[in-house]
């Protein structure tokens, strides 16, 4: 009748706030979550009671239960399903009990299931819970008399058991979601949860076995035990569910009918089912008459109290979940941000991520963040998920409606630069899909999207834009009549790009999409010198490109287009293109405009002797109205800092000022935002030691809120260690990070007041791993060179008195780090045991250019020399380490760094070496990259790890190379191995025939175990 009064349609109930009612609409009726609760847990446990009781007035002690024994066995303890189907009294009051709970429990059942966001597991629980309401039904309603009702009865209660047990271990699933908020009411009932159903099942194994074993011996104990066993099992049941009912308060007031009206249509088809909402304490107001909602069937939903409309909006894409860590995001860009309070509802709904280094870019609306490693896009206004069927979204538009979808992606073994795919974009609102490209079968080498739904790509060296996925692409270059490359970074920006921006290419949208900027480089360049970029801009109203004209004394004297990126200055959308010299310690900035066809130089700046600029300097550009923000080395306290430069721009477009903005003896990484508001420039700093990240304010101006730079994240507990961070564009200040360690990561809101004090902070935790971060001792050693080295220790089993140490080497040239407060498990390859050592010497980050620029014109030299005499003081100071069972281990920067350490210590000093993927001799390394570093050193002073490798003699070997190595060609490898073999050097070698310079696609564990297993036999 319940069931059947809901569906023809005479209830229909939906969410209010918290007073009860929506926006002066009275309810007809209100039904709290709590006496929902009570009637679905509360009267079926006092049924049992009076039962139990009724049983014992009425039979003593004496149950025959259908034994095989002729006299029936008895037991001081009557058992409750036998009472249930046997003693009318007993059955009458378990019927009306279980009748009277049965709608509590049914909207339990239907309302649960919508603070998951995972079809499969909602579909799952509804099947287990309704089998388990079914069971418990027709449990009640068989009155035991003949065999036949007997077994009806038996398997309805085995029934029972087993969905229960199915509910029960959903619920426990779905919670470690909840777990991750770190609300300690919820993660002291997810452990109790964890308790009960793991005694449920081992009560419930142990009453059957009682059973089995009561029936042909006729055994008392074993039947009494059997009895208890059923009360234990209706308690376990009844507090597991009391459990969810406290957790379901927590997000739900309850149920209310807000209107009671018989539908007209009886045509099945066209009916809706009657809207039953949970009340969410979490629900939103759009405006005085309009609050979001989320529909289980009908999704997000937003809901006008003076027009009684609903509005729908079924974006939502179906797909697994999946598990891992979340690393980052970033806010979007858009309407006004919603109440701290608000955004912080997706952590409700939201479901880790795998672990991996995350890249996260734009949304359409700053309630939107999106995360490119998972393809997931989190809503925190309403809390959903829009995940990618199949993991093949990997862009969408601006506005969410189209998402493009990968067909052919990029693989190795298909294409060995990893550069081609093809996509097919997915209109969620027609629900159709549109092809990317000329044909459906065209694969191409990059796609960017516009601020809005047009977009771009790359085929066959060519630049195509399309208005929108419905509109044809058009041609706007001509690659076989200029012999040019358009659009696509070239192979020297392998080695500094990874696969997502050379996937996005070099292409540049205007604010207002009015204007495609792209990269272009001639086709018949021969890798053998350095090729000259152009620039070109074109004009989607005019439909016309134009070359800019690059305005400098000698462009070839600058070949490299360092960064792009579009400005608004004094209300006009400009281009900012930032060239440099070869050596690149000579930069200059232009503007340039589509109008003009020219890019005017703006600003230069040449670099003191043994410095160099880097790209992320000028491509993570921040901007005013008036004045553009950049990053340049100040001289402080006897070094030489990263800064942030202040460039003032006058109305004509020129620089007037150039200042430096205040900062402390910290190295400034990455320029994050200008906030208008607050009149400060928001930035990443490797502060304040050199083995954090924070994120900083700092004045921009007079009438900044600051007037010094200030730690904004540092008051984050336990999170020294912060990267990804993001602003939101609002006009309040809100920033968003990652926090890597020391503490397990985590993802972070900080909502900031007017004086810049945090006033709201919020963080979700993760998935924890499975390992806590070891303990580790951080100390400096002060090297014979006068540098120090900063030296993280980790000691392994401190039970043994002896153990092998193995140093992890990276030393790369690229603002690199091994000491860092980044959460570590137990590290790898090394078995646990083993001890670890990090040393950060000359060439690292952090500590101002006096180190940073160490081994300028002498790359592999000053840093193998100090990581070597400061791992010989570690193994001074520690005894403990045993100095004839040291390792070391690297790769890439890090292999190279292997190589030269063996060839530079003593005989014997280190046992055990891995190499991955080196770099032998610079000279036939990327130009762009090593000439950075080397500067205009002559090529015969370049380090070559071929020439002697008699080191080897003494020091077992394992070399791995991909041979499909883009980065770093196999070459490399295969001079190192021609130099061993002629010097008649055993060794290990490992070729993985498919990679490229990331070893992954499925055979890093190969790498990783069989790295274990080389130290394992090694350190024998």
């Amino acid at each position: 009748v319940f069931f059947r009064f809901v569906n023809r349609g005479f209830l229909a109930m939906t969410c209010c706030t918290e007073s009860g009612k929506i926006s002066g609409r009275e309810p007809i009726l209100f039904l709290p979550i709590r006496i929902v609760g009570c009637l679905a847990i509360g009267l079926p446990t006092i049924s049992v009671f009076f039962c139990v009781v009724s049983s014992f007035i009425t039979h003593a002690n004496f149950i025959s239960n259908y034994t095989i024994c002729d006299e029936g066995v008895d037991s001081y303890i009557t058992p409750v399903s036998y009472s249930i189907a046997t003693f009318a009294p007993q059955k009458q009051l378990w019927m009306f009990t279980v009748v009277v709970q049965l709608p509590a429990r049914a909207l339990l059942i239907a309302m649960l299931p919508q603070t998951w966001s995972n079809d499969i597991l909602r579909k799952s629980f509804h099947a287990a819970a309704s089998l388990s309401f079914c069971s418990l039904v027709c449990l009640s309603l068989f009155h035991v008399v003949t065999m036949t009702e007997y077994y009806v009865h038996a398997t309805s209660f085995a029934l029972w058991w087993a969905s229960t047990i199915a509910v029960m271990g959903l619920v426990v699933h779905m919670d470690r979601v909840k777990v991750s908020m770190q609300n300690n009411r919820m993660i002291h009932n997810f452990l109790a949860k964890r308790v009960i159903m793991s005694a449920f099942i081992v009560v419930s194994a142990t009453t059957s076995i009682a059973y089995l074993l009561s029936r042909p011996f006729c055994s008392r104990p074993a039947f009494i035990m059997f009895c208890f066993g059923e009360y234990l099992l209706i308690a376990l049941n009844a507090t597991f569910e009391a459990l969810v009912v406290v957790d379901f308060s927590g997000d739900f007031q309850g149920f209310q009918v807000i209107s009671m009206e018989r539908r007209e249509q009886k045509d099945s088809k066209t009916k809706k089912p009657a809207q039953i909402q949970p009340i969410n304490n979490t629900m939103l107001w759009l405006s005085d008459t309009e609050f979001f909602y989320e529909d289980h069937k009908e999704g997000p939903t937003v809901y006008n109290t003076a027009t009684e409309e609903c509005t729908r909006d079924t974006i939502l894409a179906e797909g697994p979940l999946s598990y891992g860590e979340v690393h980052g995001f970033t806010w979007s860009h858009g309407s006004a941000m919603p109440p701290i309070s608000t955004v912080l509802l997706f952590s409700v709904l939201i479901s880790v991520l795998h672990p991996s280094q995350q890249q996260i870019l734009w949304w359409n609306s700053e309630t939107e963040i999106f995360d490119y490693y998972t393809d997931n896009i989190y809503d925190t206004l309403t809390g959903n998920i829009t995940i990618s069927p199949n993991s093949t979204f990997r862009s969408h538009s601006w506005d969410l409606r189209y998402g493009a979808r990968y067909n052919i992606v990029p693989e190795s073994y298909r294409d060995p630069d990893r550069v081609r795919f093809s996509a097919t974009i997915y209109d969620k609102l027609k629900d159709i899909n549109h092809t990317v490209g000329l044909t459906a079968t065209d694969e191409f080498t990059a796609f960017k999207w516009s601020h809005g739904s047009a977009y771009s790509f790359v085929n066959e060296n060519d630049v195509f834009y399309a208005a929108a996925p419905e509109k044809p692409p058009i041609k706007i270059t001509n690659a076989q009549e200029t012999k040019m490359i358009y659009g696509a970074w070239n192979y020297m920006a392998n080695g500094e790009l990874g696969f997502i921006q050379l996937r996005i290419g070099s292409m540049w949208f205007s604010p207002d999409d009015k204007f495609l900027a792209y990269r272009a480089t001639p086709m018949n360049a021969t890798k053998k010198e350095i090729t000259v970029a152009s620039l070109f801009i074109w004009s989607a109203e005019e439909g016309k490109q134009k070359k800019m004209n690059i305005q400098l004394s000698d462009q070839s004297s600058f070949p490299y287009l360092f960064a792009v990126s579009w400005v608004t200055l004094h209300g006009r959308d400009l281009l900012v293109a930032t060239w440099a010299n070869r050596w690149q310690n000579h930069t200059t900035m232009t503007i340039c405009a589509y109008e003009t066809g020219t890019c005017e130089m703006i600003y230069e700046h040449k670099y003191d002797h043994a410095q160099w600029a880097s790209p992320v300097d000028y491509a993570h550009l921040a901007h005013s109205n008036s004045a553009i923000f950049i990053l340049l080395p100040e001289v402080a306290e006897k070094n030489s800092w990263q800064h942030i430069a202040k460039l003032e721009i006058s109305d004509d477009f020129k620089v007037e000022s150039v200042s430096m903005l205040p900062s402390g003896a910290y190295d400034v990484r990455e320029i994050l935002a200008y906030q208008a508001a607050e009149d400060i420039v928001i930035y990443d700093a490797q502060a304040p030691q050199v083995w954090n990240r924070h994120v900083y304010g700092t004045p921009a101006g007079n009438r900044s809120t600051l007037t010094a730079d200030r730690c904004l994240t540092c008051v984050s507990p336990n999170c020294t260690f912060q990267e990804k961070a993001t602003v939101s564009p609002a006009h309040e200040l809100k920033i968003a990070f990652s926090c890597y360690g020391p503490s397990q990561p985590y993802i972070a809101v900080f909502a900031f007041n007017e004086t810049l004090q945090v006033q709201d902070m919020h963080k979700f935790i993760t998935i924890k791993n499975e390992q806590e971060m070891p303990e580790m001792t951080t100390e400096t050693f002060l090297l014979p060179s006068g540098y120090e080295a900063i030296v993280r220790i980790y000691h392994g089993d401190t039970n043994l008195s002896s153990v092998p140490v193995t140093l992890l080497v990276y030393g790369g040239a690229m603002d690199f780090n091994q000491v860092t407060d980044e959460f570590k498990p137990k590290p790898k390859p090394n078995g646990f045991k083993h001890a670890v050592v990090f040393i950060d010497v000359r060439g690292s980050a952090g500590r101002g250019w006096n180190y940073k620029s160490g081994f300028y014109g002498r790359l592999v030299t000053v840093e193998v020399e100090d990581t070597y005499e400061a791992m010989k003081m570690v193994l001074a100071k520690y005894p403990r380490l045993d100095k004839n069972r040291v390792g070391v281990y690297g790769g890439s920067y890090g292999g190279t760094m292997t190589i030269a350490l063996v060839e530079k210590a003593a005989p014997s000093f280190f046992k055990c070496a891995i190499s991955i993927c080196p770099v032998t001799n610079f000279v036939n390394y990327n130009a762009g990259y090593s000439e950075r570093f080397m500067g205009d050193t002559p090529l015969s002073s370049y380090t070559d790890l071929t020439l002697n490798v008699t080191a080897f003699k003494h020091t077992k070997l394992l070399l791995a190379h991909g041979l499909r190595d883009s980065n770093v060609p196999f070459q490399h490898s295969a001079l190192f191995i021609e130099a061993l073999q002629r010097a008649d050097i055993p060794f290990e070698l490992m070729v993985y025939p498919n990679q490229d310079h990331r070893i992954d696609q499925g055979v890093s564990q190969h790498l990783q175990h069989l790295s274990e297993s080389f130290f394992a036999k090694c350190y024998e």
